[in-house]
């Protein structure tokens, strides 16, 4: 299968040092994206984003995974310490045809829907819900924003990690604003996040997940303290 993509106008992207690598295309239609984003399914180490005729490709660096990862982990020890039922959907490709944007977000899971979610193989957001949590790392700044593309889809919370700090946007009016806590896990701030991936540079691996949960039993003592 060929693709083609003369009708697309580059753009240049600067990039700090270390950062994901971007290349921004304007006037990309829409089975243009699909068809790229099929042939490039098996490379993992690139990701689309889609809006409306704007495509960004970018490929990863290590210090994007190492920071996935770590959020990653944040997820799954406080959920499994607060007995929180959900599924990862990782990196999974989510289209909205209707509205012509799609995505592969960094880590993205499900906590309203655990049970439908965990019997299927796909996700097809005409008939599926999206993922309630999506989280992303830019080392670099995207050049195609991926927020109005998760509230169009009705994700309900972001978790942005961007210049070493993490924050947290839930979907309110169909805009995303800046929250302290986080929806599906009570009690846990995005500003001590911060602190504990930023304490992950400088401690053994296990110590650092015992530290996580240590903070995740915390948030279970506190959880109508914080909104």
């Amino acid at each position: 299968m060929t693709t083609s993509v003369q009708t697309a106008i580059p753009v240049a992207v600067q990039v700090p040092t270390g950062a994901e690598q971007r290349l921004a295309l304007r006037g990309v239609s829409w089975e243009t994206y699909k068809n790229l984003s099929t042939v490039l399914e098996p490379h993992p180490s690139v990701l689309l984003t889609y809006d409306r005729g704007a495509l960004e490709l970018m490929t990863v660096s290590l210090l994007h995974e190492k920071l996935k990862s770590l959020l990653g982990d944040v997820v799954k020890i406080i959920t499994d310490e607060m007995e929180i039922d959900c599924v990862s959907s990782g990196q999974t490709t989510l289209r909205l045809e209707t509205e012509e944007r799609g995505l592969e977000g960094d880590d993205s899971y499900y906590f309203t829907h655990p049970e439908q979610i965990r019997q299927q193989e796909q996700i097809d957001l005409a008939a599926d819900p999206a993922p309630d949590l999506a989280i992303e790392v830019d080392i670099s700044s995207p050049s195609v924003s991926k927020f109005p593309i998760y509230a169009a889809m009705g994700v309900s919370e972001v978790w942005r990690y961007h210049k070493e700090e993490l924050k947290f946007f839930r979907l309110i009016d169909g805009a995303y604003v800046e929250a302290a806590s986080s929806l599906f896990l009570p009690g846990v701030a995005a500003a001590e996040l911060t602190e504990l991936i930023a304490a992950s540079q400088a401690q053994a691996s296990y110590r650092w997940r015992r530290g996580v949960r240590a903070y995740a039993q915390q948030c279970k003592m506190r959880r109508p303290s914080i909104v």
